[in-house]
């Protein structure tokens, strides 16, 4: 029996790391800097709730420049509170495809919060999410926001935003179309779990056709055999992964 072979008996599994700048395909943390390309990157954090990405890019990177979005108000002063000190610049604003103002519903469980109705069908393990309220929040677009601010470029492009993933890469097209992120980050719905969700399909063939492609499914949740959903890593095919 080879120590392989030995390993999966036990429980355990190992893997060599790939020949493309030493990525594991499998930790998000390890490979970020790599397929980012430097230790200090300018990250944008759209759906930040309570911080869980700010806290993965400040262990992971030197100084990294954090911008973060999130359109609850409670939980962007939480945020404020938190982290400005690091200096990372945190935003009560959600993000979307065209700047404006849209009805935001806030869940009992902050992590489902989305501009989307939880779906009631029967697979969904979130449908009997309690509501809490719905409020009116501000919208603006990655492009309308980088211009205002003069930003040329994005080492890292995170989104989280339960369902409206599409929405907020539509409003970067700009940036997108013209190579300036090196790495898309974006939460993946296999399953229904919101209506009018993005599919996982449309995503894909979205980055597809602006020549971003994935690098691979980290962080994955299943249902049985199936994946549910998954934290998913885009880049352009030229882009050289880091030795």
């Amino acid at each position: 029996m080879n120590i392989g072979s030995l390993l999966r008996a036990f429980g355990l599994d190992a893997h060599r790391l790939g020949p493309t700048g030493g990525l594991t395909y499998r930790l998000l943390e390890h490979d970020l800097p790599r397929l980012a390309g430097t230790r200090k990157p300018i990250v944008f954090d759209i759906g930040a709730n309570k911080g869980q990405t700010i806290e993965l890019m400040l262990r992971t990177f030197e100084r990294p420049v954090i911008y973060s979005f999130e359109p609850s108000a409670s939980l962007a002063s939480m945020l404020q509170a938190r982290f400005a000190s690091r200096g990372v610049v945190v935003e009560s604003l959600a993000m979307g495809s065209q700047v404006g103002e849209r009805s935001f519903i806030h869940y009992a469980n902050n992590e489902l919060s989305s501009f989307l109705e939880v779906s009631s069908n029967s697979g969904n393990p979130f449908a009997k999410a309690e509501e809490a309220q719905r409020q009116r929040v501000q919208i603006s677009t990655v492009d309308h926001y980088i211009n205002e601010k003069k930003i040329n470029a994005i080492d890292i492009l995170k989104i989280d935003t339960q369902g409206f993933e599409l929405e907020v890469l539509e409003g970067a097209s700009g940036i997108i179309s013209g190579a300036g992120i090196n790495v898309i980050q974006v939460e993946i719905l296999f399953e229904k779990l919101y209506e009018g969700q993005c599919t996982a399909g449309k995503l894909i063939d979205w980055l597809g056709e602006r020549n971003y492609l994935p690098v691979t499914f980290y962080e994955s949740v299943r249902t049985g055999l199936s994946m549910s959903w998954a934290t998913a890593c885009f880049v352009r095919p030229s882009l050289p992964a880091e030795e």
